[in-house]
């Protein structure tokens, strides 16, 4: 298959980070989040960072120890007050600094076009191997439990097992204020934690996980299990972390452009990004060379829905990620 990996865009900030779900099946559960309703000068903040709110509800989020401003819950995105703050300051120099657009509007999609884009891919040492490490909590609320921990560490040898030339995956516990702080400083990678108090996974979600892109060439920062997924089986907790750590390194579904996978449909969405669109910084996919370009494709645990199917990678899985991760200059 031709398997896809998201292209970024940054402006001059890119603090605030993406998130996906997958999910395997309905859970349900009631929102418990408060509504919140965002003046116009937010709102165009939002629209700055191609974050669209139509139908969508708006959930303030307290602080927390991984979000201490606290921030909004749009869909699947999140923004913290913090980073809201930071993009209102950079979208008013941008407007007073326009001089050849007519309107706030031409000047914000002017500046979309013209920003520095990236790959998704993270950054890969000249020589050797980068070695990803993944905290996981032993201690405390958002522990993992036996089961998914044992999950986690099968999921991270099945990465080992490509061999892939520029990366390798290492596991190591932390307990939980002592992982937000390694999180911080840069000493682990990505953190994987029950999300206890869904500060990452919204309260009500169908999804069982969410990930993060990757940022900076750093690998997505936080993987959240939704707590009613502890009941998974060692098999499920590890085919969900394989699906949740490829995206934190960069790989988009692989039926991004239908979702196939999860309704059926065949017909590629209007907007070329598919499932992607409005997602931050995201302008555009790039195609690993000798795998599947429709976006369409489902033989993958990389697809949208359905993939506890799988019991493991598949041939074409295996081909995008050796291709993907195979030197430092992209094949």
């Amino acid at each position: 298959m031709k398997k896809h990996f998201l292209k970024l865009c940054g402006c001059a900030l890119m603090g605030m980070v993406l998130i996906t779900s997958c999910s395997r099946e309905e859970i349900s559960q009631e929102p418990e989040n408060e509504a919140a309703a965002l003046d116009a000068s937010k709102l165009q903040v939002l629209a700055y960072l191609g974050i669209e709110t139509d139908e969508k509800a708006i959930i303030n989020r307290p602080p927390s120890d991984l979000e201490p401003s606290g921030g909004y819950l749009i869909g699947d995105y999140f923004i913290s007050n913090d980073e809201m703050d930071i993009y209102s300051n950079e979208l008013e120099e941008l407007i007073s600094s326009s001089k050849n657009q007519s309107s706030t509007s031409k000047s914000v999609q002017a500046s979309t076009q013209k920003a520095f884009a990236s790959t998704a891919r993270i950054k890969l040492p000249r020589k050797g191997k980068r070695t990803i490490k993944i905290g996981f909590n032993n201690l405390g609320p958002s522990s993992l439990n036996n089961t998914i921990l044992r999950g986690l560490q099968q999921a991270a040898q099945r990465y080992n097992n490509l061999n892939l030339n520029k990366i390798k995956f290492q596991v190591i516990p932390l307990e939980e204020r002592d992982g937000f702080r390694r999180l911080r400083l840069g000493k682990i990678d990505t953190y994987v934690i029950n999300d206890v108090d869904f500060s990452i996974v919204p309260r009500g979600s169908f999804a069982d996980a969410f990930a993060r892109f990757p940022v900076n060439g750093n690998p997505g920062r936080i993987i959240g299990f939704n707590p009613n997924a502890a009941a998974f089986t060692q098999q499920e907790a590890m085919i969900l972390l394989m699906h949740e750590i490829g995206h934190t390194i960069g790989m988009a579904h692989s039926d991004f452009r239908t979702r196939r996978s999860c309704t059926g449909n065949t017909v590629p969405f209007r907007n070329p990004l598919g499932d992607l669109a409005g997602v931050r910084f995201v302008d555009g996919v790039r195609h690993i060379p000798g795998t599947d370009d429709t976006g369409n494709f489902t033989n993958s645990l990389m697809r949208a829905c359905g993939f506890f199917a799988f019991n493991g990678f598949t041939g074409e899985d295996k081909r995008a990620f050796r291709r993907l991760y195979s030197n430092v200059g992209f094949p």
